[in-house]
């Protein structure tokens, strides 16, 4: 093709040379080229080109240098931290790219040049407080281990913190004038409470009636979290703690003699060690209390500590349980105090013997229970016993109980089934309101009545097999209940009672309640109104 081009040049030039009267001189092509034009524009770090081109067709190109000139953008440096990674101070070209550690664009560098790497905590000793201990770093202050003290005595076993007296306490003498009651915080702010042995060298003798119980939360006693009595404290009065929500240790002296009502009631306690000499513990005193372990010193006549439980022993009744409790089976325990689980939210499991033959109301009301067994020997399962029991899942009743009492399973709402014992003749009012994950019931044979608001709110309850002996459901009974299916078993002919002026009777006969999902849609439509059988004829 360049051979052509050549040959086209020639004749074009041999025909200018006969035109003007002249003949070529030489058979060889020379370019006649343009001007150079610029094809590629150099940067500062790439060359750029140049082109330009004969008459013939013949094309030359050149490179065109690199200015070496960069558009620079500064980036300013940042300390590195414990964690965090810094960087020294960098620039880039806004064209190329490229980082630079010099403001001319000389010294190149790789990003990763641009970073100043993280050193890592510098932690040290523990760092004590009044509360708690921790390791602290000594360059970011960021703390780790973070505990609350675990002491013994006054002395945490972790960091070697010791608490000292603490001062400005309120204080009153005994009527004997042979010592002083402490009556409350005075001055003192304090997290951890370490009540003096003496005061006015003599010795202190009592904690005071409501002397540090905290009803608001903007009570400074509201703050306590340990509380330390010294030796020589022989008397707890009633209600010395009530309501200190963080308060979770309790450290008693071996003098302690007596524990008043609610003086523990209503706190976060954890754990409570009843020395030997106390021999009177008050009503209330640990309700609605977490509590996860109970010791008794052995030497103790009156209390025991058996199965992490507060046992009164002569009279064979558990009155304080815990978490970790386990009801004895020697016969240890025959009566369970009311609320004696109330509030124990670590509390997973029990198992209720049958040497138990009497529990008293609200025993494990709005505790963790998951599990229940109730063996044989126990016959009623008394009001509130489980009320509000939330994670209940799994109840187990021996045949021996034959009444659940008023609100016994109310609001236990992961219930979704519960077999009833075939010898159970009585359920009360709202034994189980409100147990909204209960799907199917079935009645056992020696149940008469269905009593007021018994399985009202049950927001899942589908299915109800009713007894034979039944002969009267309560209004609110079964309100609110989505019943797809009620089985009248053995028939009958019933009334739906109303009790409303010029509102008549409704009646059903045997035959319309054979239906099951009809006698379900007549059970809600009038769920307001008391049912009676009023014969069995068919």
């Amino acid at each position: 093709m360049k051979q052509i081009k050549k040959i086209a040049c020639l004749l074009a030039l041999g025909g200018a040379a006969l035109l003007y009267g002249c003949a070529p001189t030489s058979p060889e092509h020379t370019h006649v080229w343009s001007e150079w034009s610029e094809t590629k524009t150099p940067t500062c770090s790439e060359a750029g080109t140049k082109e330009r081109e004969c008459a013939c067709g013949e094309k030359e190109t050149q490179s065109i240098p690199a200015t070496g000139n960069h558009d620079l953008t500064k980036h300013d440096g940042s300390d590195a931290t414990c964690t965090d990674d810094g960087t020294i101070d960098y620039w880039t070209c806004n064209v190329c790219g490229k980082y630079f550690s010099d403001a001319d664009g000389k010294q190149e560098i790789g990003k990763d040049e641009t970073k100043t790497h993280a050193a890592g905590h510098q932690f040290g000793n523990w760092v004590s407080s009044e509360a708690e201990h921790y390791h602290e770093c000594s360059v970011c202050h960021t703390k780790k281990d973070a505990a609350e003290h675990t002491f013994n005595g006054k002395t945490c076993t972790v960091c070697g913190y010791t608490l000292q007296d603490t001062q400005g306490l309120a204080y009153e003498p005994t009527k004997d004038g042979s010592g002083y009651i402490v009556t409350g915080m005075g001055t003192a702010d304090t997290a951890a409470l370490v009540i003096p042995s003496t005061y006015n060298e003599k010795p202190v003798k009592e904690i005071g009636e409501d002397a540090f119980s905290a009803m608001h939360a903007d009570d400074v006693s509201a703050k306590i979290k340990t509380v330390f009595i010294p030796e020589g404290v022989t008397k707890l009065n009633d209600f010395a703690f009530y309501c200190c929500k963080n308060l979770k240790t309790a450290v008693l002296p071996d003098s302690v003699q007596s524990i008043g009502c609610g003086c523990f009631q209503n706190t976060g306690l954890k754990t409570i060690r009843i020395p030997a000499a106390c021999t009177y513990i008050d009503m209330s005193v640990f309700d609605n209390c977490d509590l996860e372990t109970i010791e008794v010193d052995k030497q103790n006549t009156v209390y025991s500590g058996a199965g992490n439980n507060l046992i009164h022993m002569e009279d064979h009744v558990l009155l304080w349980g815990s978490a970790a409790s386990v009801i004895p089976s020697d016969g240890t325990v025959t009566y369970i105090y009311g609320r004696a689980f109330s509030g124990r939210e670590g509390l997973k499991s029990i198992t209720i013997p049958s040497e138990v033959t009497y529990i008293d109301n609200a025993a494990f009301k709005e505790s963790g229970l998951e599990a229940v067994t109730i063996e044989a020997g126990l016959q009623e399962i008394p009001t509130m016993c489980f009320f509000g029991c939330a994670s209940l899942t799994d109840v187990t009743m021996a045949e021996s109980v034959t009444v659940i009492g008023m609100n016994a399973f109310e609001n236990c709402t992961a219930l979704e089934h519960i077999s009833l014992p075939s010898q159970l003749e009585e359920i009360e009012l709202e034994a189980f309101r409100g147990c909204t994950a209960l799907t199917k019931i079935e009645i056992p044979e020696k149940v008469e009545w269905l009593q007021v608001d018994t399985f009202r709110d049950c927001s899942s309850l589908a299915e109800i097999i009713l007894p034979r002996a039944l002969n009267c459901i309560k209004r609110g009974a079964l309100a609110n209940c989505p019943l797809t299916s009620a089985t009248f078993t053995e028939g009958g002919n019933w009334k739906a009672q109303s009790y409303t002026v010029g509102q008549e009777d409704v009646h059903f006969t045997q035959s319309e309640l054979s239906d099951r999902a009809a006698a379900a849609n007549y059970l809600k439509q009038y769920s307001n109104r008391d049912w009676y059988l009023e014969n069995t004829d068919a």
